[in-house]
């Protein structure tokens, strides 16, 4: 049986030189990180609606836990049975694990409410976004619509993200 591949690296879509995982907002902050690697073990039994917490994004390492914690970055959207499945339309990011023969993808949203701040950081090989105070934040969450993914309904200015399954926009700032 050949080795597990090597984990690929995480791609994203960037707009204005910055990825901020979770969303990817009018061609200003973009999303879509792509990783394959190993994952801790929880991570693998996410399920829909379940929250996980980047460990390393070197590793594309990831644990379930519980929603209300700060560190609960990401909400599982869909939970797809193999690599090669397709996300469904939105600012989604992707995160891919397990071994050649027990892989899921992950289709993952910010975990985020009103008010919420979050910041960029890299290291080295990918860029994350963890919750953070707003004095030291790179965007703040304005508005969160549930049942709607529509671009359009944010404020001139703002910053869109907008995930199909479930239908929800979040409106950002940057500060």
């Amino acid at each position: 049986m050949p080795p597990d591949p090597p984990p690929s690296e995480p791609r994203g879509i960037s707009g204005g030189g910055r990825v901020v995982i979770g969303v990817v907002v009018a061609a200003v902050i973009a999303l879509g990180v792509l990783a394959v690697a190993k994952w801790g073990e929880s991570a693998r039994v996410a399920e829909e609606g379940d929250c996980v917490k980047v460990i390393s994004t070197s590793d594309a390492a990831a644990d379930k836990v519980e929603c209300s914690t700060p560190e609960a970055v990401y909400r599982v959207a869909k939970k797809l049975a193999t690599a090669s499945g397709r996300c469904p339309d939105g600012d989604y990011t992707e995160w891919t694990g397990g071994k050649r023969t027990d892989t899921v993808k992950l289709c993952l949203v910010l975990n985020a409410k009103e008010g919420d701040c979050f910041k960029t950081t890299a290291d080295g090989r990918n860029e994350t976004d963890g919750r953070v105070a707003c004095s030291a934040a790179d965007f703040k969450v304005v508005k969160v619509i549930q049942g709607k993914a529509d671009k359009a309904i944010c404020a001139q200015g703002e910053l869109a993200a907008t995930y199909s399954q479930p239908a929800t926009t979040l409106c950002l700032t940057e500060k």
